[in-house]
């Protein structure tokens, strides 16, 4: 998927001194006839890939069928009539404007990567002996 791709893109090409490197992606998925976002995070330390996940939320049904069309978010709750603001996926996103601000774009992806975090600050308990013999 794609943050895991990113983030070992990231850490291949890091600087010198970089220890850990990040993949952020957020996607929808469906269960039955409704379709949510979620944010991923995933870290790379060189050994160990820990993931986490945001708090998912519904994604309207009018934007959802326009998104199955292949239209980003932004695009999508544009065609829907939800938003006219092109850079919505950029600003407070979709989940911020549902929310009326109780919950933004950027809480959202803290969220994923706080919770990413907890598999390289206890490494221990989330690897598998091969990786920890690295």
């Amino acid at each position: 998927g794609g943050a895991p791709t990113r983030a070992g893109a990231a850490f291949g090409s890091r600087a010198t001194g970089v220890q850990l490197a990040f993949g952020i992606e957020s996607g929808v998925f469906e269960m039955g006839e409704q379709a949510f976002d979620v944010c991923a995070c995933v870290a790379f330390d060189g050994t160990i890939e820990a993931v986490g996940w945001s708090s998912a939320f519904q994604i309207p049904p009018s934007v959802a069928g326009f998104v199955r069309e292949g239209m980003d978010l932004s695009q999508a709750s544009s065609a829907a009539g939800i938003s006219a603001d092109p850079k919505l996926g950029s600003g407070q996103g979709l989940i911020g404007l549902l929310s009326d601000g109780r919950i933004d774009r950027l809480e959202y992806t803290k969220q994923a990567v706080t919770v990413c975090m907890i598999g390289i600050d206890r490494k221990a308990l989330y690897s598998t002996s091969s990786e920890l013999a690295s």
